[in-house]
């Protein structure tokens, strides 16, 4: 008789099944990497927020005869003197130097706005305390899973430094 070699139905369906069983297995290791990665883009969105926020905050703090005008738990409305380099509004036109500026910082439906321009979403929660005395500013604030408290200290300066907030 002769020999015959070759793959039989048994074998085939046999390497189909373990086949089907490494590819459901690499599927599932795929899926849990890419969904551990989206859960990382969304805590790294909120420390994004909150950095752009704090920019903001901190180059306002360090204005030129910055004050705290009015501070509840959910904004902040700061007050400076406009000076003759804040003139410039646009067009070459400027504006007369001595005018009282506002700042004001509102969370409104979880949105937070610095003067009507919204700068950080799906803020869940913020605090602000404020000491008019020792011009100390301490903001609580939940971006989406991301919390941070940072104390400000109100300090004009005639032009920024790098070195951040005084903590």
């Amino acid at each position: 008789m002769k020999k015959e070699s070759g793959i039989t139905l048994i074998s085939l369906i046999i390497y189909v099944i373990v086949m089907t069983f490494v590819v459901a297995a690499v599927s599932g290791i795929t899926a849990s990497f890419y969904s551990n990665l989206n859960d990382f883009d969304k805590g790294s969105e909120s420390a994004v927020s909150y950095s752009k926020f704090n920019m903001y905050f901190i180059k306002d703090i360090k204005r030129k005869g910055i004050q705290i005008s009015e501070a509840h738990e959910d904004y902040i409305i700061l007050t400076y003197e406009k000076e003759a380099e804040d003139n410039e509004i646009g067009g070459g036109i400027s504006v007369s130097g001595g005018e009282t500026m506002q700042i004001e910082y509102v969370l409104q439906n979880n949105i937070l706005y610095r003067n009507k321009v919204k700068i950080c979403e799906n803020v869940n929660e913020l605090l602000i305390t404020a000491d008019n005395v020792n011009n100390i500013v301490k903001i609580q604030m939940t971006i989406g899973d991301y919390k941070k408290e940072t104390t400000y200290k109100l300090e004009s300066i005639d032009t920024l430094s790098s070195e951040g907030p005084v903590i």
